[in-house]
C-alpha cells in the first residue's frame, strides 16, 4: 500500500472571506458606535478615539434603557400598555437621578400637565370599565 499524498485545495484564512462586523456588535451595544463616532467628529474640532465614541455609547444606551423601563414601570401603574412621552416626562420629574439632567424649565412647565394626563387616563379606565359592566348585564339579562 502505497500512501500517496494528493495536494488538496488550500484552505487559507485569506481564500475565505469574513463578513463584517461593526463597532456596536463588537463591543456588545445596541447604539450606533460608527454613526456616534462621525456626529462627535463634525461637531467637534478634536480628533475622536474610536474608544470614546464606545464609551459615549455605553453610556447612552444605559440612560435610554434607565428612562425607558421607569417609564414602562409608569405606564404598567397606570394600567396602560403604551409608553407615551407624558411618561418620560414623568421619569424626569420624579426621578432623582433625572431631576439633575432634565432642564428645569420642562420641570415646572409640565408639573401640571402630568396630574391631568394622571387623572385623565384613570378616567378613561373607569368610563370602559362601567360600559363593559353595563355590557356584561345586558347579556345576563337577555
Amino acid at each position: 500500500m502505497s500512501t500517496e499524498s494528493t495536494p488538496s485545495t488550500p484552505t487559507t484564512k485569506k481564500s475565505q472571506k469574513k463578513s463584517p462586523v461593526s463597532k456596536s456588535v463588537k463591543a456588545g451595544l445596541v447604539f450606533p458606535v460608527g454613526r456616534l463616532r462621525s456626529k462627535l467628529r463634525t461637531k467637534s474640532t478634536f480628533r475622536i478615539s474610536q474608544t470614546s465614541a464606545v464609551y459615549a455609547a455605553a453610556v447612552l444606551e444605559y440612560i435610554a434603557l434607565e428612562i425607558i423601563e421607569l417609564a414602562g414601570d409608569h405606564a404598567k401603574r397606570l394600567g396602560v400598555k403604551t409608553i407615551t412621552p407624558e411618561h418620560v416626562q414623568f421619569v424626569f420629574k420624579t426621578d432623582e437621578c433625572f431631576v439633575e439632567l432634565a432642564p428645569t424649565e420642562m420641570a415646572l412647565s409640565t408639573s401640571r400637565s402630568f396630574e391631568d394626563a394622571t387623572i385623565a387616563i384613570r378616567k378613561e379606565r373607569s368610563a370602559k370599565r362601567k360600559l363593559n359592566q353595563a355590557k356584561k348585564e345586558k347579556k345576563e339579562k337577555k
